[in-house]
């Protein structure tokens, strides 16, 4: 597992396009010198990633394919605090950060079962609830926060947008309140009771290339 700062992200990337990458702070507020530069190459030696400052070892053409793969996936879905970059049905390049030492990981993972690993990680989803109609409702945040109590444990956020079409966002936020599940878009100010099933079709769709 390789952990990285931005700035040394910054610098591998300068070896693809340059660009930035969504959704890490803009490369262009860096305001990198080539002395500054240099010196993180020093330390891209240090962990194995570069020969030299000239070449990538085996590990750095590893890690700097898969911040390409990222960059060129065809979808991003944020969850809570991760991203995933889907390139396919099955798999997905993982990008996370660590809020300890501000540093971040590409890792290659399988997307497979995503729906069923969410299920796992949010046992909320899976508990006995009343029978119900999809009803909706419009409600804005402020009004959603005072009337049902959320917490990590009986919530998750997932926020989508396509690569090609940045216009093409949603914004959800997924949580269970006195035995009912909900989905409250952020987008659209509008909160939906769901079933357990609609609720797994629901992330199915989002996950989805």
């Amino acid at each position: 597992m390789i952990l990285m700062n931005i700035k040394e992200i910054y610098v591998l990337n300068r070896a693809l396009d340059g660009k930035d990458i969504y959704p890490l702070p803009s490369f262009k507020d860096l305001n990198m010198s080539e002395i500054l530069v240099t010196s993180v190459k020093d330390s891209l030696i240090e962990q194995g990633l570069l020969e030299n400052h000239e070449s990538f070892t085996m590990e750095g053409v590893r890690i700097t394919k898969r911040i390409s793969d990222y960059k060129k996936a065809k979808k991003y879905v944020r969850i809570n605090d991760m991203v995933i970059g889907i390139l396919d049905d099955d798999l997905g390049v993982l990008l996370q950060k660590s809020y300890l030492d501000e540093s971040y990981i590409f890792e290659l993972i399988s997307i497979s079962d995503s729906v069923g690993q969410l299920l796992k990680s949010h046992p909320f989803l899976q508990q006995s609830v009343k029978e119900q109609t999809n009803q909706e409702r419009e409600m804005e945040f402020d009004e959603l926060s005072k009337a049902f109590v959320l917490r990590p444990s009986n919530m998750f956020n997932v926020a989508t947008q396509d690569n090609e079409n940045k216009k093409n966002v949603t914004d959800e936020l997924y949580f269970s309140s006195n035995d009912q599940l909900y989905i409250y878009d952020c987008e659209k100010k509008i909160l939906y009771s769901k079933s357990q099933l609609e609720i797994q079709e629901a992330l199915k769709e989002r996950m989805a290339v």
